[in-house]
């Protein structure tokens, strides 16, 4: 066991399993960004610029879909040239893509196990903290947990709202709409960029930013408000 100040600390255990939480939510998010980039191929502008078919993209979706690693990928990408992973034939594409099924199968084991060998290394007590988050969830104050006034002071100042927000149901809605958000955004200054469009020389531009932007917040805060109150974070107390 590695010996240090930090093993009856929670710090390390947020900073860790925050990461975990990120790539996991990104992991099923970009089967819908490569849907994105092949139903807007010609708008973006992306995959064209790199030579990337369309057939091409849709190997790549079907490997999004049905793998559970982006290390994987990774290794992939640096093992083999761009041109040998652009060319690689749709059989075996699809073939290497089937066998990533396991992957689903047994990466949340593996996902345990690695968290188990924080626990033994370096001391960290992950398993009694999430029991822990989930207790401070359910027992909440208010509806929204971010909404309580209370931080625990013992923590870094910088992972206290982290802290507070106990990895629930909550987080991740935050954390999918500030994601969905940031690639919005690009993907629209892209399209900008390619159709040389300037929004400082349109008179319209900013009306009607302003409006939609204020009516899509409106209508996506009521339905939220509105499921919350019928069916999700229901106070049990």
């Amino acid at each position: 066991m590695a010996e240090g100040d930090d093993t009856d600390s929670v710090e390390p255990i947020l900073g860790s399993f925050g990461s975990v939480c990120n790539d996991s939510m990104l992991l099923y998010f970009m089967p819908y960004f490569i849907y994105l980039f092949m139903q807007y191929r010609s708008q973006i502008g992306i995959p064209s610029g790199y030579g990337i078919r369309q057939s091409d993209m849709f190997i790549y979706l079907i490997y999004q879909v049905f793998t559970h690693s982006r290390t994987h990928l990774l290794t992939y990408a640096r093992t083999h040239s761009l041109t040998y992973l652009l060319t690689y034939s749709r059989t075996h594409a699809l073939t290497y893509s089937l066998t990533q099924i396991f992957l689903i199968t047994f990466q949340p084991i593996v996902d345990i196990l690695i968290h188990s060998h924080l626990e033994l290394y370096h001391g960290w007590k992950v398993y009694e903290y999430l029991v822990y988050s989930r207790y401070r969830f359910l027992q909440r104050e208010t509806r929204w947990k971010g909404m309580e006034a209370s931080l625990d002071e013992c923590i870094d100042e910088g992972m206290r709202r982290l802290d507070q927000m106990c990895f629930s149901s909550q987080y991740f809605m935050m954390l999918t709409i500030q994601t969905t958000g940031i690639i919005y955004v690009m993907m629209a200054y892209e399209c900008w960029l390619r159709s040389a469009y300037s929004p400082f020389t349109d008179e319209g531009t900013h009306s009607l930013t302003h409006s939609l932007t204020h009516s899509l917040t409106y209508l996506l805060t009521q339905k939220v408000l509105y499921f919350s109150r019928r069916t999700w974070w229901v106070l049990t107390y």
